[in-house]
């Protein structure tokens, strides 16, 4: 075969088996509906395994260390002025086991700002050293955690959302998971944050809010987004009525 068409035939057969893969329907404004088990094959296919970072080790360490869990961490930024960290932690851990760890101070111990009270989080503290080691911009693009009986998916909704807000999103899972476990009953398989009861897409008024509002946490702690084993449509979490009920899921694709 000739090399030019073998080459041709290597495009076509990639492309198309990229389109089997993706399990996401995206489009151009940044939003995307969740598929079950299709987040991660999806940013898979364009993550840097093996980041050039200063500091790197010692930063997987740290959280290791501080969320007793193995840690593996990726680059899914395709620019250079900027690093886009995916962080996955592998937790021996339940649910319920994380949650009374978390509560007795021996998962991701917060510290409080000496000059707001406002918690950090030992993620946020570790960035803030590799990023002293760094000239690029390190930011987080997605945080999970994957459980024994369980994974927690924590996206990007505005520029530092996640080392900003992890720890107020621990402190809210505690306050809310009687709730969505229906006191201790039913243990969700999958949890995303946050996500939105209307495709994005459709509301760029939404979207241009979300991007902008640097500042603004309060989409961390509208709707989470909950799989059962037991049923196949997701669920939405409502934390403000702390109810469950059914309907469409949207996560920011930031």
């Amino acid at each position: 075969m000739k090399p030019y068409l073998f080459y041709g035939f290597c495009v076509v057969y990639y492309a198309v088996l990229g389109l089997i893969l993706i399990g996401i329907r995206t489009n151009t404004t940044g939003s995307m509906s969740i598929e079950r088990d299709s987040i991660n094959k999806n940013l898979h296919l364009q993550l840097d395994h093996n980041p050039r970072i200063n500091g790197l080790e010692k930063f997987r360490n740290v959280i290791e260390r501080d969320y007793i869990s193995d840690v593996t961490i990726r680059n899914c930024s395709l620019d250079p002025e900027g690093i886009n960290l995916i962080i996955e932690l592998d937790s021996p851990y339940g649910l319920i086991e994380m949650d009374q760890y978390l509560r007795e101070g021996h998962l991701a111990r917060t510290q409080n700002d000496p000059f707001n009270g406002t918690p950090i989080s030992p993620l946020d503290t570790a960035l803030f050293e590799l990023q002293l080691l760094n000239d690029p911009l390190i930011d987080v693009e997605e945080f999970s955690i994957f459980l024994a009986d369980s994974t927690i998916v924590i996206k990007k909704i505005y520029p530092q959302s996640i080392q900003e807000q992890l720890a107020n999103i621990f402190n809210s899972f505690q306050d809310h998971l009687i709730q969505m476990t229906r006191e201790y009953s039913k243990i969700p398989s999958e949890i995303y944050i946050p996500v939105f009861e209307e495709d994005l897409s459709e509301n760029e008024l939404v979207l241009a809010k979300i991007e902008q509002a640097k500042n603004n946490i309060k989409d961390y702690f509208n709707y989470w987004g909950l799989y059962f084993d037991y049923q196949e449509d997701a669920a939405i979490y409502d934390l403000d009525k702390k109810s469950i009920f059914s309907g469409e899921l949207y996560m920011l694709n930031y």
